[in-house]
């Protein structure tokens, strides 16, 4: 939660100091898409990373393989539908002999005109379920090669039949540092699906919210610059630059007083800052260079 010192109401608009604490601007939680167990641990926190490097690597628990591997053997599951259609193709056959027959028969007077309207709409309605079929296929055609891909996708790798690879692996989904890795990540551990394994950021710039009274959020303008003291880290100052201030306070009760929340970005070419580090922000009059 972002804090706003008591003291700043005491203070000058120009002196305002202001609390926040920094972030990364782009996080990612990388999770794993199976249940398995880890066979090695390949990154540990503040480790830099590419695009698609990996992780770790796991093998999948028994029972998730073997659910996959039931999965990919069915695959789109069609045939009990083809077989439907060959059917109703056979029945189309039929009617079209008939209908053939009977408007011999009504040409020459000797058959029913009702008969072969009936039999018209039956042919009508026999061709409606086999295109109602075909697409409902089709569909199912399309879902499992997405699921397919999504599969190869987690795997990264191509899937050969139903035969899964013996060993996988967990990549980063962006370029940045692994800000944490889950305690429950070890040699031998069994993970559940979903579980979050580590959170990969980008760290330079950083970025900080404060909230800013009224009085003084009104003179602040996108560029402006700011000088940003970190306490932690024997009070260095950064030169931050203001990246977007809220149009709307956090309440608009008429008894509350208004703050707008501002964002700040600060350079951090040399990675001292670090997520969660409180920061005290005070605005000067200078845009940021």
């Amino acid at each position: 939660m972002l804090l706003f010192l008591p003291a700043a109401h005491a203070l000058a608009a120009e002196s305002t100091v202001l609390s926040g604490k920094l972030y990364c601007p782009v996080t990612r939680t990388v999770a794993l898409p199976f249940t398995g167990i880890v066979d090695s641990i390949d990154v540990v926190a503040g480790k830099y990373v590419k695009k698609d490097e990996i992780l770790l690597h796991y093998t999948l628990e028994e029972k998730a393989a073997n659910a996959l591997e039931k999965e990919l053997a069915l695959g789109a599951n069609t045939e009990g539908g083809q077989g439907q259609i060959v059917e109703l193709e056979r029945q189309v056959l039929d009617i079209q002999s008939s209908i053939a027959t009977t408007r011999q028969l009504v040409s020459s007077k000797l058959g029913s005109r009702t008969t072969l309207q009936q039999q018209e709409e039956t042919l009508d309605a026999l061709n409606r379920r086999i295109r109602l079929l075909r697409e409902s296929l089709k569909k199912q055609e399309q879902i499992y090669k997405i699921r397919l891909d999504d599969l190869e996708d987690s795997f990264k790798q191509p899937i050969r039949g139903s035969k899964l690879p013996q060993q996988l692996f967990l990549t980063s989904p962006m370029e940045g540092f692994v800000l944490s890795v889950a305690e429950t990540v070890q040699i031998g551990a069994l993970i559940n699906s979903g579980a979050a394994i580590a959170e990969v950021g980008s760290m330079n710039p950083m970025q900080i919210r404060v909230q800013v009274f009224e009085n003084e959020a009104v003179k602040l303008r996108e560029g402006d610059s700011a000088i940003v003291r970190v306490p932690s880290l024997q009070d260095r100052e950064y030169t931050g630059k203001i990246l977007q201030i809220a149009w709307t306070p956090q309440t608009l009760q008429t008894d509350a007083p208004s703050f707008y929340n501002v964002q700040l970005e600060v350079p951090n070419s040399d990675l001292a800052l670090k997520q969660g580090l409180k920061a005290l922000v005070r605005f000067t009059d200078k845009p940021a260079p």
